[in-house]
């Protein structure tokens, strides 16, 4: 994660960063890859609204890549401002965020977020990380259960296949 301007700006494939970062970490750590792309003139293609709590709406960007979702501070803020309970729970000790260009971060802490994206609901253990420039990372726990959803409902296959799309690249 680190600064804006750093923020998945190095170019190697997830396999090698996640295997470079766990040898370089001690047993004890536990790696969790998240990271997002910027697909300059497609990019509004990755993002969908996601509401929160039925309170507040959230640009949420989909991420194949990202095995967990995860929050800005920016948007925590504007979810504290709407109303949305935030019931803050520790992060594990161990627990150490990987973005797609090697960078590291500690989450701050983890919400239970209650939302609704593409006409699916969840409760979704979501990360607070700081120095995040998207206001919600929806990750691969959120985009498989809702392509799951999808497949069973005929009115939304063509959503289904670029979600199904994104995941598969």
């Amino acid at each position: 994660m680190g600064s804006a301007g750093d923020t998945l700006s190095r170019e190697e494939d997830s396999q090698s960063v996640y295997a470079n970062c766990s040898s370089s970490l001690p047993d004890d750590k536990t790696v969790i890859c998240v990271g997002s792309h910027k697909v300059e003139g497609g990019s509004d293609l990755f993002y969908a609204p996601v509401v929160i709590s039925s309170r507040s709406t959230l640009r949420g960007m989909l991420d194949s890549g990202s095995m967990s979702c995860t929050l800005s501070e920016e948007a925590e803020s504007r979810l504290k401002a709407t109303g949305v309970i935030l019931n803050p729970q520790p992060v594990p000790g161990n627990v150490i965020l990987v973005g797609c260009g090697g960078l590291t971060t500690r989450p701050t802490c983890i919400y239970d977020l209650d939302i609704e994206i593409v006409g699916s609901k969840f409760i979704v253990p979501t990360f607070l990380v700081p120095g995040q420039r998207d206001e919600l990372i929806i990750g691969s726990n959120v985009i498989r259960p809702m392509i799951q959803k999808m497949k069973s409902d005929e009115k939304k296959p063509s959503l289904m296949l670029v979600l199904q799309a994104i995941v598969e690249e």
